[in-house]
């Protein structure tokens, strides 16, 4: 099993959340789960829901948009653009909630690092400007359980090699 290690990091003007795993995969691999459209779709979601009306543009200014669903029957639109990409080193891109009209709420800013570490990777990111400890926590619970689905797409029997 991947190790997680979840830090909470806040300061009276901002509110960061930084995550760190290690993968059981080389740096192409969890890279191309990154940046793949068609991958990102398998692991790119918490548990309880599914995804759907899914669009991932990643190139620098490309957009992406998914929805979704959770066991309750609660919807969720997330969007975001994407700011900078360095292949297999480092993604940057915003992360906000859609409201019903498609109006972007408490936008985010997500740094993503990739870090070869002998045959497997370290990923870290930071989000940037979360509104509240509960967010906070939300959110690393959210990525703990994606990395959770990431972890099991990159499993020598399903990964796909690139």
């Amino acid at each position: 099993m991947s190790a997680i290690d979840i830090k909470p990091e806040t300061t009276p003007s901002d509110r960061d959340l930084l995550i760190t795993r290690t993968f059981d995969a080389p740096l192409h691999l969890v890279w191309a789960a990154w940046t793949d459209p068609e991958r990102l779709t398998l692991w790119f979601f918490p548990d309880r829901c599914t995804l759907s009306d899914t669009h991932f543009d990643v190139r620098p200014g490309g957009a992406y948009r998914c929805t979704y669903h959770g066991e309750n029957g609660m919807t969720f639109r997330l969007r975001g653009l994407f700011r900078e990409i360095v292949p297999q080193r480092r993604l940057v891109f915003t992360h906000g909630w859609a409201n019903d009209d498609g109006v972007v709420e408490n936008d985010t800013e997500i740094t993503a690092t990739f870090e070869e570490v002998g045959d497997r990777t370290r990923v870290s990111i930071r989000q940037v400007g979360l509104s509240s400890e509960e967010s906070i926590l939300s959110h690393g619970e959210g990525w703990s359980e994606a990395f959770d689905h990431l972890a099991a797409l990159l499993q020598p029997d399903t990964a796909q090699a690139s």
